[in-house]
Order: structure tokens, then sequence, then C-alpha cells
């Protein structure tokens, strides 16, 4: 396995957008490593169940290692399930087993997790709260407000930040129109 070659494909064309989430379906990440590794294998791990929640697993086989990786059955919104379902946990194991491509191949980890766990910067929510309090137009607005949530996801203090700083200033653009 060449690490340094996987980790550069570009995954871009594959990135779909769930709620604040961005992700690559199993579908095209199972493809783009079958394209590297026609003998990749896979094998899902037992369901473990914590109180009404649950953890799936998932053991990928390519380029001659094994690559191991856990998840909890999420919703679309990142929170625990209650008590999952089959499709629940199905749904699961195809993203356990996607980011456990991503993760032992490089296959859209940069793309896809760089900085994912890192809270933007005070700079970078100062740029964004002066970009909404600028806005010209209700579009303007709307556009630098949705871009501003998404690179702050992970903050829920600067997304309540961004959030007032966009209510002050549509109720303002509201006025002078």
């Amino acid at each position: 396995m060449d690490y340094k070659k996987l980790r550069t494909i570009d995954v871009s064309p594959y990135i779909e957008q769930k709620g604040r989430l961005n992700y690559i379906s199993w579908a095209n990440s199972l493809d783009l490593l079958l394209q590297q590794d026609a003998t990749a294998t896979w094998s899902f791990h037992d369901v473990i169940y914590y109180a009404e929640t649950a953890m799936v697993g998932v053991t990928l086989n390519a380029f001659g290692k094994s690559i191991q990786m856990q998840l909890p059955v999420l919703t679309g919104n990142n929170q625990p399930v209650k008590n999952p379902n089959a499709f629940d946990i199905n749904r699961a194991q195809m993203r356990c087993l996607t980011k456990a491509i991503s993760a032992g191949t490089g296959i859209g980890l940069v793309q896809l997790y760089a900085g994912d766990d890192l809270p933007p910067d005070a700079d970078d929510i100062q740029t964004w709260l002066d970009a909404i309090k600028t806005a010209d137009t209700l579009d303007e607005l709307q556009k630098v407000f949705a871009e501003a949530f998404m690179a702050t996801k992970k903050d829920k203090e600067a997304n309540k930040l961004l959030t007032k700083a966009k209510d002050e200033r549509k109720a303002e653009l509201n006025e002078t129109n």
C-alpha cells in the first residue's frame, strides 16, 4: 500500500452533506477502495449494547493489513440512537466501514476529517462575526451565516454568538427594507 498516494485521491466529487456534516457514501468509499485493492474484505463485529444505545465495529482487511474501527449508532445529527433497530445498526455499520477505509488507507481522511476535532480559534470566529454584521442583503447574510456555522460546527458557544449576530443583522436589514 502506498499511503502517500492513497491519501491524495480526490474525494471531493463524492462528498455529500447532511445537515452540517460532510460525508462520503459507503458505496463511493468502498468503490474507491476496491479500485485500489480488489481483494479487500471486511467483517462486522457483534453489536455492543450500552443501556439503550449501541456500538458497532468492523475489521477491514486491505493492502495486507487489518484495520479495526468502532462507531456508536448515531442519528443524522450525531446523537446516540436509543434502542436502535436493524436499519439503524446497518447504517452505522456501513458508516463505520467507511471510516475504517478512510482511517486505514488515507482515502478521504484529510478531506473529511482533518480538523474535525479542533474548535475554531477566536480570530476565525471574529472574522465570521464581522462578515455577518456587514452583510448588505438578506441573501448575503444567509450565505455568510451558513458558511460560518459550518466552519464552527463543533463549537456550540461560537454557534450561539453567530446566531445572535445573524438575528440582529437580519432585524436591521428588515427595518431598512
